[in-house]
Order: C-alpha cells, then sequence, then structure tokens
C-alpha cells in the first residue's frame, strides 16, 4: 500500500499505532478498504460493567468485510481516529498477516472518496471481500 505514497504520508502511516500502543503498518500491511466494504453498523458493547482488557476487546460498532464475505467487527483497540486520517480512505491491517484478526482500522474521513487503483493490488482479494 505505502509505495503509491509521498514521503511524509509514507511516515504517517508507519508511525500508527491502535489503542493498546501496536504499530498498525511497517511496509505494505495495510489493506485499503472500498467505501462499501466497511461501516458502522455493527454491534457496539456496553463496556460499563467490563474490565480494562474486556473493554479494549469489546466491539467499537465498525465492521469490515472481509474474504471470508463476512462482516467482522472492530475491535476498540484497533480503532484508529478517523479525524486523523491524512489518505482519505479507509484502511484495515490484520494480524498475523494471513488471518482474518482486525489488528488496526482507520476509518475514512471527510467526503466520499475511492481508493485509488494503484493500491488495490491484486493479492488484496484475499484479505477484502469483493464488493
Amino acid at each position: 500500500m505505502l509505495a503509491a505514497l509521498d514521503d511524509e504520508t509514507r511516515d504517517w502511516v508507519q508511525a500508527l499505532k491502535n489503542k493498546v500502543g501496536g504499530p498498525c503498518c511497517d511496509t505494505a500491511d495495510g489493506f485499503p478498504v472500498e467505501v462499501d466494504g466497511w461501516d458502522m453498523a455493527g454491534t457496539v458493547d456496553d463496556t460499563s460493567g467490563m474490565t480494562q482488557w474486556e473493554a479494549s476487546n469489546a466491539r467499537s460498532g465498525y465492521r469490515v468485510r472481509l474474504a471470508d464475505g463476512e462482516w467482522h467487527d472492530v475491535p476498540n483497540f484497533a480503532l484508529i481516529d478517523a479525524k486523523t486520517n491524512k489518505l482519505g480512505y479507509a484502511v484495515v491491517w490484520l494480524l498475523p498477516r494471513g488471518s482474518l484478526q482486525i489488528y488496526c482500522f482507520l476509518p475514512r474521513s471527510g467526503g466520499l472518496r475511492k481508493v485509488p487503483q494503484a493500491l488495490m493490488a491484486p493479492n488484496l482479494q484475499r484479505f477484502l471481500a469483493p464488493t
């Protein structure tokens, strides 16, 4: 994903961390998500009676459709504030590579913006569901 970015934006993406301090991206670990491949229609867990650990793993309300065709809830710890998004489109990071476990999710910010075609590499189809 990062090859098509300018140096400043690439550095910003590489510095992203999830809410527990885990780095989201090193090189091309993030997968752009098309506009209809994510939404805010997921479940939001009531965290009032949870421990901090349970609350960080609770569902945030965001969800992403992955390669298995299913919607996967984004855990609270993985959610990155959309207001910080310098890309303009959503990105998901999975861990470990090749699994369907969401490690970081950066929602799209601002207006409707499709993912640039240069970033939609053929191998992304392994992870993201077709739209």
